[in-house]
This record gives C-alpha cells, sequence and structure tokens, in this order.
C-alpha cells in the first residue's frame, strides 16, 4: 500500500500514523481534519483573506477532506483545493466547496494567477523541502500575492522519508483481526526558527508571524 492509499484508509475511518524517522510516532487528526473547521482555525483563515477583494482567489494546497477549503470560500472569495488523494478531493466536494486532484509540483489550475497560497496543517512539509515548495508556491501566485502557512513554534527543519501507517481492521487477505499497512513518502516538519531563511531565495518576504494553539502562522509576500 503506497503512503497516499494509507491516508484514504485513515479518511474512511482507519486509525493511521506518521512515523517522522526520528524513533517518535504522530496519530494524524483525522477526526479534526473531517470536521468543520473551528475556532483554533480562525487565525489561519483571517490571515489568509486579510486584505483580500470580493474578487481575490485561494488555493489551498494538500486541501485533505476541505475544511478550510469551505471556511475560506465562506467568507466570500474563490477557494480551490488540490489534492493528490482522490477520497479528499471527493470529501472536500461533498461539502460544497471546489477541489481538483492535482499535484502541487506538477500541473495546477490558473499557475501564476492565484491571490494566496494555502499551506495549512504542516503541508509546508510535502515534498520533504519546504525551501523548493515555497519557491513553487511563489510561481503560483501573482505579484504582491501571499503564502500562508502554519509551522510549529519550535525548531527548525526535520526532512524525512516519513512512514503513513494505517490500522486497517479487515486483514485485505479475509483474515480476521486487523492489519497494518503503509507507505513511505518524502516529508519536513518546519519550525518557527527556520522561517527567517525559508523563502528567501524566491522573492518571498515574511509580512506576518501569528501564533495559535500549537503551531504559528506565517505569512510571505511575492516581491
Amino acid at each position: 500500500m503506497t503512503a497516499t492509499a494509507a491516508y484514504e484508509a485513515g479518511l474512511g475511518g482507519a486509525e493511521c500514523w506518521v512515523y517522522p524517522g526520528d524513533g517518535t510516532r504522530r496519530l494524524l487528526p483525522l477526526n479534526r481534519w473531517l470536521a468543520d473547521a473551528d475556532h483554533d482555525d480562525t487565525r489561519i483563515v483571517t490571515a489568509t483573506v486579510a486584505g483580500l477583494e470580493p474578487t481575490g482567489s485561494v488555493l489551498d494546497v494538500g486541501c485533505g477532506p476541505g475544511r478550510l477549503t469551505a471556511a475560506v470560500a465562506a467568507t466570500g472569495v474563490t477557494c480551490v483545493g488540490i489534492d493528490v488523494s482522490a477520497a479528499a478531493v471527493a470529501l472536500t466536494r461533498a461539502r460544497g466547496a471546489r477541489a481538483v486532484r492535482a499535484d502541487v509540483f506538477g500541473s495546477v489550475p490558473r499557475s501564476g494567477q492565484w491571490d494566496r497560497v494555502l499551506l495549512a496543517d504542516g503541508n509546508l512539509g510535502i515534498g520533504g523541502d519546504p525551501a523548493a515548495l515555497l519557491a513553487r508556491a511563489a510561481g503560483l501566485v501573482v505579484p504582491g500575492g501571499r503564502v500562508v502557512a502554519d509551522v510549529e513554534p519550535t525548531g527548525g527543519v526535520l526532512r524525512a522519508q516519513a512512514w503513513v501507517e494505517a490500522r486497517v481492521e479487515a486483514a485485505r487477505d479475509g483474515s480476521a483481526g486487523p492489519e497494518r499497512v503503509g507507505g513511505s513518502l518524502p516529508w519536513a516538519w518546519v519550525g518557527l526558527d527556520a522561517v527567517p531563511g525559508l523563502g528567501r531565495d524566491c522573492g518571498l518576504t515574511v509580512r506576518s508571524v501569528t501564533r495559535r494553539p500549537g503551531a504559528c502562522v506565517v505569512v510571505w509576500e511575492r516581491s
């Protein structure tokens, strides 16, 4: 099973963990992602739409089941989510939000025309190289556009070939009992200490840093 398939099993109700490769294990907060945006999400939604006209547009990268895609769209701006998971895209659309199955490093709709790119829930780690992802995000927004991401409140960058694992209640061979299945993917965990240097080489300047429970919301602006 691939990491994406393990994640999709989690979206379907299986327990799902990620192993960063440093000896720790993290339970993915899928119940929170599957729920509607809550009070703790207010700061990142507000940071994303700040200064946008009603005609503004937001690309939610790695939208997952779409809670933030829907929350941003509810403010009145255009918001489209992209995700490599077909199940995540379907769940986003089921909320009434717009989503497209796409890889941020591949073909992305309206490349270079977005006012904002949102990288929530640690998605600055997609691909394992935050600087490369920020460079890609800078190319997706218009001049003066912004990239919004949440980072961990402390630490630098932990790069890993992470392992995503799902606990599936019915084994694939039909035998009784649960089965653990998964796959690896390049990922990075980004802490606040790394923010000053990120984006420097791709024309992005840190505009603001706002703390929220368990994370910090960082806004970069494209020159």
